[in-house]
């Protein structure tokens, strides 16, 4: 299904030239900090750690929440940047003018469909009908 996704403009990208790439899903044993959302995930919570190695002997490592990841991967069909899917993402959801199908939010882990759900009750009551705006997105579900 493809979710109303965002695109994000990769062409000011120096990414560089990448040697190899590693993901893999974790629990975590000390306290993180994911690089989405800033939440701390907690000692036993699941997480994604990618890194990145590149020619010139750079290594960038991210940490993500598995909540941005259910944003990420249900939103995000061709690349994004790190720290930037919440902010990208509000600005697809002004660009659709707040329709995002219900069948996308459903599939959201439950605080990612929260997280999703304040962003377009924040679009509603921000532009199209501030006095008139319902909370119709998150009583759904």
């Amino acid at each position: 299904m493809n979710c109303s996704c965002v695109f994000v403009d990769l062409s000011k990208a120096t990414f560089g030239d990448v040697v190899r790439r590693t993901t893999n899903e974790m629990e975590a044993v000390i306290l993180l900090t994911c690089c989405e959302c800033q939440k701390t995930i907690q000692i036993g919570e699941m997480f994604r750690r990618e890194k990145t190695e590149l020619l010139n002997s750079r290594t960038f490592t991210r940490t993500t929440c598995m909540d941005c990841i259910s944003i990420r991967d249900t939103f995000f069909c061709e690349g994004w940047y790190y720290g930037e899917i919440h902010k990208s993402l509000r600005e697809h959801i002004s660009k659709v003018d707040g329709e995002i199908p219900e069948e996308c939010i459903a599939i959201l882990t439950p605080k990612a469909r929260e997280a999703v759900c304040k962003m377009i009750e924040q679009y509603w009551n921000t532009w199209v009908c501030p006095s008139e705006a319902q909370h119709f997105y998150c009583d759904r579900f």
